[in-house]
C-alpha cells in the first residue's frame, strides 16, 4: 500500500483504532496499528500476528458456514518508500509499502505436526506402561477369581472378590486401549464399505440412544467408493464418537427435547483431485470451549467425570484414522454444537505401510 503524505493523518492511530474498535482482538502484547515510516534498512520483516474477530450475531465461519469465531494468522512485511535513496538527507516520504500474507494454513499444519509427534511419543510411553501393568493385573484377577470360587456366595470374601475382579477388568480394559495407541494393524486392512460399518455401530448403541431420547438422523450415501481399512478399528472410532455425542446431548438436555439430535452423514469428496470418503458426526450438545478444543485429542485429557471417561477415546480414534492415511478434525461452538469430520482415502490411494 502507498500513502500520500497528505493522507497519513487519515490513517493515524486514533482514527484507525476508533473505526475498528470492538471488531478485532489479538494477542495482548501485539501492536494494534502499524505506522510504518521506516527506512528500508529498518523494515519490518516476517512479523506474525494472530487476529481473532469478536463473535457477532449472524457472523459465519469461513470454513464451516456455521456461526462462530474465526482465528486468522498473518505475516507482515513493511517498509517506508521515499522519492530518493534512503541515504539522502531530508528525503520525502512517499508512503509505506507492505505485504500482509495469510499464513493460517501454515500455522495449522505446524500445530498438527507438533501434536502428531506428541501423540506418537505419548502412545509409546503409554504402551510401555500398559505392558508393565498387564502381567500383575491379570495375576490379581486370577487370585480374586480363586477367592470367589472357594468362598460362600453370601460371604464378605465372595463379595469383595467379585469387586476386585470387576475393578481389575476395568484396568485390563484400559491397558488394552493404551496399547492400541501405538499399535498398527495395517496387515488386517481390507476393502470395506462405510455405509455398512455405520449401521453395525449403531446397532450396539441404539438401545442407549432410545433410552436417552436422542433423535438420530442419517444421510448415508451408498454411492461412495470403498476404503481400505481395518473394520474393527473404524468401528471403534464410530463407537467412541457416538458415545461422546451421547454424553454431550445428555448434559445439555437431561430430558426429552426436539433439539436432542445426533446426525451422521457420509458422502464422497475430492481432496487434491483424489477421492475420499467423508463421515460427519454432528450433535447439538454442550459443545467444547475454544481453549479446550486444541487439547481435546491429547491422551488422558477429559472434561468428563472419572466414572464417565478416561480421556483416551479421541486419542485412540485420531491414531486409528491417521494409521488409515485419513484425517479427523473437530469443530465446536460451546452450547451449540460439535462437529467431527473424518476423511478417509478411497481404495485407489496408497495405504500407509
Amino acid at each position: 500500500m502507498i500513502l500520500h503524505p497528505d493522507d497519513v493523518e487519515s490513517f493515524s492511530r486514533s482514527v484507525v483504532l476508533q473505526k475498528y474498535a470492538n471488531k478485532v482482538t489479538g494477542d495482548k502484547k501485539a501492536p494494534n496499528f502499524f505506522d510504518e515510516r521506516r527506512t528500508k534498512d529498518r523494515m519490518t520483516r516476517n512479523l506474525e500476528i494472530r487476529l481473532m474477530p469478536k463473535i457477532h450475531e449472524g457472523r459465519e465461519s469461513n470454513t464451516t458456514g456455521i456461526k462462530g469465531p474465526i482465528t486468522s494468522f498473518c505475516e507482515v512485511t513493511a517498509t517506508g518508500d521515499y522519492e530518493a535513496d534512503v541515504s539522502i538527507k531530508d528525503k520525502k516520504l512517499l508512503g509505506t509499502l507492505g505485504i500482509i500474507r495469510d499464513i493460517s494454513e501454515k500455522i495449522k499444519l505446524q500445530a498438527e505436526s507438533i501434536r502428531a509427534g506428541q501423540l506418537a511419543a505419548t502412545g509409546e510411553l503409554a504402551a510401555g506402561v500398559a505392558h508393565e501393568i498387564n502381567n500383575p493385573i491379570y495375576g490379581i484377577i486370577n487370585y480374586a477369581q480363586l477367592i470367589v470360587d472357594e468362598s460362600d456366595k453370601d460371604s464378605r470374601a465372595h463379595k469383595f472378590g467379585k469387586l476386585i475382579m470387576e475393578e481389575g477388568n476395568r484396568i485390563a480394559d484400559l491397558t488394552k486401549k493404551l496399547l492400541s495407541l501405538s499399535r498398527s494393524t495395517t496387515d488386517k486392512k481390507r476393502p470395506v464399505q462405510i455405509y455398512e460399518l455405520i449401521p453395525n455401530s449403531l446397532k450396539l448403541t441404539k438401545v442407549q440412544l432410545e433410552k436417552d431420547n436422542i433423535i438420530f438422523k442419517d444421510n448415508i450415501s451408498k454411492d461412495i467408493p470403498a476404503i481400505i481399512a481395518n473394520p474393527q478399528e473404524i468401528h471403534q472410532v464410530f463407537l467412541n464418537l457416538i458415545q461422546n455425542a451421547r454424553y454431550a446431548l445428555n448434559e445439555k438436555y437431561p430430558d426429552k427435547d426436539k433439539d436432542k439430535i445426533l446426525e451422521i452423514s457420509c458422502n464422497k469428496v475430492l481432496i487434491d483431485d483424489y477421492e475420499y470418503v467423508r463421515i460427519i458426526f454432528y450433535d447439538r450438545g454442550i459443545g467444547i470451549p475454544e481453549n479446550i478444543l486444541s487439547k481435546i485429542i491429547s491422551p488422558f485429557f477429559t472434561t468428563k467425570p472419572p466414572a464417565k471417561g478416561t480421556g483416551i477415546g479421541l486419542s485412540i480414534s485420531q491414531n486409528i484414522i491417521s494409521n488409515h492415511n485419513g484425517k479427523m478434525t473437530i469443530e465446536s461452538i460451546p452450547g451449540e454444537f460439535t462437529k467431527v469430520v473424518i476423511d478417509l482415502p478411497a481404495t485407489e490411494l496408497t495405504i500407509k505401510k
